[in-house]
């Protein structure tokens, strides 16, 4: 993630004819990183644009490198067809039949692919109906219940999750859903749901590249100083009235957003 951000910041102080005080790696709890320091004096006295761009580039780079990882994965991976059982709810019609794990791949003889195509086909059952499942295990019949939330609506009692189509992370909000469900622990990209041509090794390595970068890509866009993000809006600001406004609104919306960042995390801590 730092040689990614740096690396760009450098490369665009150069590009912008912009000075670079000094430029190196370190180590941080054993993990390679690197830094780039750039002339400060210079950097402030440097038309608008050119601070925006430097300031930019870090974050731009984390997350386009991001979605070159999110690339590589869908690459590798191939969507296994039907829904995995990921629970069973309990005194519902599935329970001592179906098992987690298990993959529905039709219901009377219907093809379910993905979730939707499961989800369409039980809104159109009623309780008391009986039907078949299918698995890759073997074949089971069910009486369905009454759904909890409609009692006019038949229900199996079960969890299901399938892998995502391809084209759905063309969408960048279901890309940025994906990384938060990727840093709470619900991965998106399981064996469960997914054939790989690669080791599973690999594939949560470069999982990881693409939730690290894309996130923190993210969060240095915060209009809020010292991230990247601060600076690029004082900088927006400034185009528009003078140096000494431009700093007081940022310093107001700094304290704004570290005051919600508080308020969002501090539950998470407790």
């Amino acid at each position: 993630v730092l040689f990614v951000h740096e690396f760009a910041h450098g490369f665009v102080l150069r590009a912008q004819g912009l000075e670079t005080k000094s430029v190196g790696g370190m180590l941080l709890v054993a993990l390679p990183g690197a830094f780039v320091e750039p002339d400060e004096k210079q950097l402030k006295k440097a038309p608008i644009l050119k601070r925006l761009r430097v300031f930019g580039a870090g974050s731009f780079a984390n997350v386009l490198f991001a979605f070159l990882c999110l690339g590589v994965i869908l690459l590798l991976l191939v969507p296994k067809p039907g829904v995995y059982v990921s629970g069973v709810v309990e005194n519902y019609p599935a329970e001592n039949v179906l098992d987690g794990g298990m993959h529905i791949y039709s219901i009377d003889n219907v093809l379910i692919s993905t979730y939707e195509d499961f989800s369409n086909f039980m809104d159109n059952k009623k309780p008391g109906q009986i039907i078949q499942i299918s698995t890759y295990n073997e074949n089971f019949q069910i009486e369905l219940a009454e759904h909890r939330d409609n009692e006019n609506k038949g229900t199996i009692g079960i969890w299901t999750i399938s892998a995502p189509s391809h084209s759905e992370f063309a969408n960048p909000l279901f890309v940025a859903w994906v990384m938060m469900t990727e840093l709470t622990g619900r991965s998106v990209f399981h064996s469960y749901v997914y054939h790989s041509s690669a080791p599973w090794g690999l594939i949560d390595m470069i999982k990881w590249m693409f939730v690290l970068n894309f996130g923190i890509g993210l969060f240095n866009l915060l209009p809020a100083v010292p991230l990247d993000g601060g600076y690029i809006f004082q900088g927006m600001v400034e185009r528009v009235s003078s140096k000494r406004t431009a700093r007081r609104v940022s310093h107001a919306l700094s304290i704004i957003v570290l005051a919600l960042l508080i308020v969002n995390f501090m539950p998470m801590l407790a």
